[in-house]
Formats: C-alpha cells, sequence, structure tokens
C-alpha cells in the first residue's frame, strides 16, 4: 500500500448562495459530496496513481454506505469501521460572497480510536505513508498507532510531489 490514511471520512453539504437571509429563505446551490480530510487524500493519492487506503469510522447508515461506495470507485481500499449507533459525519459548508461558514457533525467519525479503528497488519504499519487527519481526541490516538512506525515513508511522498 502506497498511501494509508486515518481519520474523517464524512459526507460534504455545500451550499452557495448570493446571500442568506435570517429566517428567511433563498435560492442557491445545493451539492453533496463524499468528503472528510483521510478520505479526500486518500482520493486524491489513488488518482496520481498511487494504492491507497483509508482507514476511518461511519454511521451503519446510507451515508456511510454511499462513502464506502464512491470510495471503491475511486479506486480507494475503504477500511471503516461501522458503528450502529451513530450517524456518518456531516460537514456544511456556506458560501456567500466574500464569506464561507462550516458546521461540523463529526457524527461516527468522532467515535475513531485505536480501539475501534480497523489498523490491519503490523506491516503495513511500518511500511506505508500516512495522512494523519484527526483533528481532535479521540481519533488522534487512532491517528498516533500509525505515525511512529511510518516516519520513515515520509521521504517517498516528498518524492512523489504530492
Amino acid at each position: 500500500m502506497d498511501v494509508v490514511t486515518v481519520g474523517d471520512v464524512m459526507i460534504d453539504v455545500r451550499v452557495d448562495a448570493d446571500g442568506l437571509e435570517e429566517g428567511g429563505d433563498v435560492h442557491g446551490r445545493v451539492l453533496v459530496r463524499p468528503g472528510g480530510s483521510a478520505a479526500n487524500v486518500a482520493v486524491w493519492a489513488a488518482e496520481s496513481g498511487a494504492s491507497a487506503r483509508v482507514h476511518g469510522r461511519v454511521g451503519s447508515d446510507v451515508a456511510g454506505a454511499l462513502l464506502r461506495d464512491e470510495l471503491i470507485a475511486r479506486g480507494v481500499e475503504p477500511a471503516l469501521a461501522m458503528d450502529p449507533t451513530a450517524d456518518t459525519g456531516t460537514m456544511l459548508v456556506v458560501h456567500e460572497p466574500r464569506e464561507r461558514s462550516m458546521v461540523a457533525d463529526r457524527g461516527a467519525g468522532g467515535r475513531l480510536s485505536p480501539t475501534t479503528c480497523p489498523i490491519g497488519s503490523r506491516r503495513a504499519r511500518s511500511s506505508s505513508p500516512v495522512t494523519p487527519s484527526c483533528s481532535n481526541r479521540p481519533p488522534r490516538r487512532a491517528a498516533r498507532l500509525w505515525i511512529g512506525p511510518a516516519r520513515s515513508s515520509w521521504p517517498w511522498m516528498r518524492r512523489r510531489g504530492r
């Protein structure tokens, strides 16, 4: 495996509008896309020709199934823990002229931990570059399992120019 990422796998909801009206309705464009920093990095790596795997946590809901299918379609191996009690994370991004606001619901991704992350083999941990994209605890602890053994792989990523 060339690139392994650990962290957020979520749905992005992007809203583009000329302006929001407090307490009112406006017309705009709404896009729903796969997202999450770990998923995005893995997809970019796969699109550049690298083999890629993403480790994360999603809900056992439609959004989680959609994300798994999209990762596979984009050439990424999904190593996703399924959370039966939490929804898949969602990021709402609202774009207005010269403004951007974001609301994050990390959902199941916020429960990613060393005990729930399907980490894989010790050999993979020691030979794969890692992109930890977990911004807080407990997901950060899961990413740390990979960082130490994988530090020797960082030069590989610099050589690839990615």
